[in-house]
């Protein structure tokens, strides 16, 4: 028997197509698969579990890190403070010493009178 198209559009081969079809989409809706669906139920519910935990540690550490965030402002402002406080002891201590090396002998030698009796008096 050879293909052609008129013996493929003849109505009884048209009916064939059509039964193997319906055949094939009936079986397909109809029929009982082997699967066991609990497994893959009980894994997807396991790995819901874990997400929602995941979740929860996520929720904590972004807390954790907006605390950590204000606590490096703080010590950043801190830190900025003492620096302006170092650089204006460097500044009079530096001033002293050269005020220091401007004194003439007399003012040396009265400088340091003046130091140690106040020391040795205490």
């Amino acid at each position: 028997m050879v293909l052609n198209y008129n013996t493929l559009t003849s109505r009884p081969a048209l009916m064939g197509i059509i039964a193997v079809l319906l055949f094939i989409i009936v079986s397909a809706y109809f029929g009982k698969s082997d699967v066991d669906v609990s497994i893959y139920e009980n894994r997807i519910e396991e790995l819901n579990v874990e997400i929602d935990s995941l979740k929860q540690e996520n929720r904590f550490y972004s807390q954790t890190v907006d605390s950590l965030k204000v606590d490096i402002g703080e010590y950043k402002t801190k830190v900025n403070l003492l620096n302006a406080r170092i650089h204006v002891i460097k500044k009079q201590t530096q001033q002293q010493i050269n005020n220091v090396d401007s004194f003439g002998d007399d003012e040396l030698e009265e400088f340091f009178t003046n130091r140690y009796n106040k020391d040795s008096i205490n």
